[in-house]
């Protein structure tokens, strides 16, 4: 091959100059729409090679990280003060962006050195509209620039001519969400925000409650409305426990029932500005470090600084100056109101990891992480993005319990303790475990972020998903004794531009589409099908369905969910293996595919009651 061109968009009027390599699935599905021959980047390497990579990058990247977190400590006193490791603490973001920089490098490389009489490539990519954020926590929608840059450097290593057209975005089906618009805004959104939450957080038992076993506590919880936290939310209201929300950078006092503001102090002046001087002699001093960026180089096998290095200074220079900033006001929050534990479902925003850094590690609560997705695989990255900034760690099951309690115990010790309160999946049962049959069976798409790849948490490469969920769906269409939902994940782009596309174009008639919610979806299902075991999976089991999850060999279960759920969850080599263990599913006695995940009976005080117990000094 001498000529290639890399499709990151198509327009049927391009000239193809070229073997056609596509690097989205909407490019896919209109390529393959309009019968044009193409491949996909993994057809050019040996996927296995970068699971493989993947165990003793590990421990190599977690020392990097340690450095990492030294060198800026060394640099700015509030950190070594409160003994904050500000890069651990925003170890996903921080890897995703790193991760996937050294996993485009290395297939990269693998396809030029595959292609070695390669003279021109031709890069049809979609325009970068504004200015780059250069911020981890928003890298997603930078990806596509990245990937360029990248491109354009390894052409210009192997002496390649390099040609970038543009192409304008096409437009997504994706509708907007007009909830505001509807509800008004100002004073009338906040009445019908009282109304709302009054109802939702069953704030009137409060009047006929005895329950004062939390009155004397005072809790701070982010990420209100998200089911995760919603159900606390109501548990404490329910014992008289004092509530505070963050809600659109502003803190309430839930609990009341009539909501209102609180204030919180603001940072004195001469410590802000000294917090923001010293992370911006930090960020300078980056250059002259020869560990941080130089790492990063050597993964990729080549200088790839010009790409990353405005990525770390910003972080430095300007996340890690607000996080702090907001750290310093947070604490002063939490004592002014005696805050004694902060809820969260993540720390993957730089928004949610002040008020959590500020409970950890400057003593003012405790911070507590509510597990807000179910898993069966041994992902060893989650043992410390989601340890590292809290205290404790709310389990939703068994099987989360003893991965945690193994991942402190032989792996990593952030000092953070392990409970569990199963009631999100014991709500989900109550709920949804009921005899009416919809007769249909649901397939689960896999929730996709964007084209962000990461190691120890590898999954799909996306192109190749569409290929695979593409097979899937006329693999249904021949059963057509079974009539097939196949649920969308919403805010899915890369689905709404091609795999809703193909089954519209296809018309088959067994196969209905659902954008609802999963659960709501779940109400219709006689059987449950899906290709990740995640949050869904579980759900679907203890809601009483017979389920099934088919993924891929290269994924690690783990030993007590193979156990738990036996030949429910079975792992496929290729493509006709899965579709050959969906068939045998169908037409099983769908008895044999029901599951019981084990779980606790504990409740609201009894995790507070084990915290209490354990003293204050506990996890810090």
């Amino acid at each position: 091959m001498e000529k290639c061109v890399f499709m990151e968009s198509y327009n049927p009027a391009l000239v193809h100059d070229g073997e056609i390599v596509s690097l989205e699935p909407s490019v896919s599905y209109r390529l393959f729409k309009n019968k044009i021959k193409y491949r996909i980047l993994e057809d050019y390497y040996d996927e296995k090679m970068l699971w493989a990579y993947e165990g003793e990058y590990f421990i190599k990247q977690l020392k990097w990280f340690d450095y990492f977190d030294k060198f800026i400590k060394d640099n700015i006193s509030c950190c070594k003060e409160n003994n904050i490791p500000l890069a651990k603490a925003s170890y996903l973001s921080i890897k995703k962006f790193t991760d996937t920089v050294i996993i485009n490098s290395i297939t990269l490389s693998q396809f030029f050195q595959n292609n070695p009489d390669l003279v021109k490539i031709s890069y049809f990519n979609k325009p970068f509209g504004g200015d780059l954020d250069y911020t981890f926590f928003g890298f997603k929608y930078e990806y596509r620039k990245v990937f360029g840059d990248l491109l354009r450097l390894f052409c210009e290593k192997y002496n390649i001519q390099f040609v970038n057209y543009s192409i304008a975005k096409e437009k997504s089906s994706l509708k907007k969400n007009h909830f505001d618009f509807l509800i008004g805004k100002g004073f009338v959104k906040s009445q019908i925000k009282n109304i709302y939450n009054l109802i939702r957080y069953r704030k009137l038992k409060k009047i006929f409650s005895s329950n004062n076993y939390l009155k004397n506590s005072n809790f701070f919880l982010m990420h209100a409305g998200s089911l995760d936290i919603d159900y606390p939310i109501k548990e404490i209201i329910k014992h008289n426990g004092r509530v505070y929300v963050q809600e659109e950078g502003r803190v309430l006092r839930e609990d009341f029932f009539l909501r209102s503001q609180v204030d919180v102090p603001v940072l004195n002046e001469y410590l802000s500005k000294e917090i923001e001087d010293q992370c911006g002699k930090c960020a300078e001093n980056l250059r002259k470090d020869m560990e941080i960026i130089p790492w990063i180089n050597d993964k990729c096998q080549m200088d790839v600084s010009s790409i990353v290095l405005p990525y770390f200074e910003h972080f430095i220079s300007r996340d890690c100056s607000y996080i702090l900033r907001d750290a310093k006001r947070m604490y002063d929050f939490y004592k002014q109101e005696d805050i004694s534990y902060v809820f969260a479902r993540g720390n993957t925003t730089r928004e949610a990891l002040g008020p959590l850094i500020a409970a950890k590690y400057m003593k003012g609560s405790k911070s507590i992480c509510v597990q807000h997705a179910s898993f069966a695989l041994d992902i060893v990255m989650l043992g410390v993005f989601e340890t590292e900034t809290y205290n404790y760690i709310i389990t939703r099951d068994d099987i989360s319990q003893e991965f945690y309690e193994h991942s402190y115990r032989n792996r990593y010790n952030s000092g953070c303790k392990i409970v569990q309160w199963p009631y999100y999946l014991r709500s989900v049962g109550k709920r949804y475990c009921k005899n009416k049959k919809g007769g249909k069976v649901i397939y689960v798409q896999r929730t996709y972020p964007g084209l962000v790849r990461y190691f120890n948490g590898l999954v799909y490469p996306l192109a190749w998903y569409y290929e695979f969920q593409r097979e899937l769906i006329d693999f249904f269409t021949e059963e057509s004794s079974f009539d097939f939902i196949y649920k969308h994940g919403c805010g899915q782009e890369w689905a709404e531009n091609s795999i809703l596309r193909y089954i519209e174009d296809k018309g088959y008639e067994n196969i209905d589409v659902s954008k609802k919610h999963f659960l709501k979806t779940l109400e219709s299902a006689d059987r449950v099908i899906t290709d990740y075991p995640s949050s869904s999976f579980f759900e679907a089991a203890v809601s009483g369905k017979p389920v099934l999850c088919v993924c891929t060999d290269r994924f690690k279960v783990l030993a007590q969910a193979k156990t738990v759920f036996g030949k429910s969850l079975r792992q496929f080599s290729s493509i006709e293996e899965a579709k050959s263990i969906i068939k045998e599913f169908l037409y099983s006695d769908p008895r044999g595919y029901l599951v019981n995940i084990p779980m606790s009976t504990n409740n609201l005080l009894d995790v507070f009651k084990r915290m209490n117990a354990e003293g204050d000094d506990e996890g810090n």
